[in-house]
């Protein structure tokens, strides 16, 4: 949540800022990166990553930009949906019932 009226601001200012230069869509950000997900947590979201660059909108801009495109690169949505590879389930079975995670 931003905590006054300077971070509501520069939080509007990324989301236009992310619009006018067209990478990224809005309801991309709001489907992909907002916790929980919804429009209700957009402005958070946004403050979270104006925080993360120091109040920067150009930086936060692009962190957002690059955080979108790494998602859709590694289909990160809809990694869950798809069944895990051999290996990794050992690995999992391994740190849920032997008590530790061994190395690949």
């Amino acid at each position: 949540e931003a905590r006054d009226d300077a971070e509501r601001r520069a939080a509007a200012t990324l989301l236009q800022r992310l619009e006018e230069r067209g990478k990224v869509r809005r309801a991309d950000v709001v489907a992909s990166l907002t916790v929980p997900r919804g429009e209700a947590h957009l402005d958070s979201t946004l403050v979270r990553f104006l925080r993360a660059r120091k109040g920067d909108v150009d930086a936060a801009t692009e962190m957002v930009e690059q955080a979108m495109a790494f998602r859709r690169r590694h289909d990160v949505d809809n990694i869950l949906s798809r069944p895990l590879a051999a290996p990794v389930l050992k690995h999992l079975h391994a740190g849920i019932y032997e008590g530790f995670l061994p190395s690949f």
